[in-house]
């Protein structure tokens, strides 16, 4: 696995790569929070975000993945067009972990 971090104009990018010899169930992610607004500035809720993708894996009440995935079209989780961070932070589906998780 192999992960890529680019600074390209106002853009972070991380690309994930990764090769097996088998079938891989393959969920990579990151957990490093930056808020571009600067130390200090308050939350991150005001930040623009896209993420390439459609699907997320869910996760049981222990907050392991179960291997089911869901499609997140017209879900809190929709990144796949740029949004505010904050935009559905506080939608119902996002109670139960009070942010971006996949438990539902």
């Amino acid at each position: 696995m192999t992960v890529k971090y680019t600074l390209k104009e106002s853009e972070l990018l991380i690309e994930y790569t990764a090769t097996t010899d088998k079938t891989t169930l393959w969920c990579p992610t990151n957990h490093t929070y930056f808020n571009l607004d600067g130390e200090s500035s308050g939350d991150c809720l005001d930040n623009v975000l896209q993420i390439n993708s459609e699907r997320i894996t869910l996760m049981n009440d222990e907050l392991i993945t179960t291997g089911e995935v869901k499609y997140v079209h017209n879900t809190p989780y929709d990144f796949t067009m740029s949004k505010r961070i904050g935009r559905d932070i506080y939608s119902a589906e996002l109670d139960v972990t009070k942010g971006y998780d996949s438990k539902i």
